[in-house]
């Protein structure tokens, strides 16, 4: 994955790229879950990762 793919992402999209590349980690899993409930809470999980900068 690119710098350039990762600024193309919703936030949502990239933390679930995060977790299936962190598929054997249960505490890597779980923070990401957590980081992913943040997200839809602050209503930016849609956003582009870029536009969060």
């Amino acid at each position: 994955m690119t710098s350039d793919d990762v600024r193309n992402m919703s936030v949502s999209a990239l933390l679930l790229k995060m977790m299936q590349n962190s598929a054997d980690d249960e505490s890597t899993l779980s923070t990401l879950k957590q980081l992913t409930t943040a997200a839809t809470a602050m209503g930016i999980a849609d956003k582009p990762y870029i536009s969060l900068n």
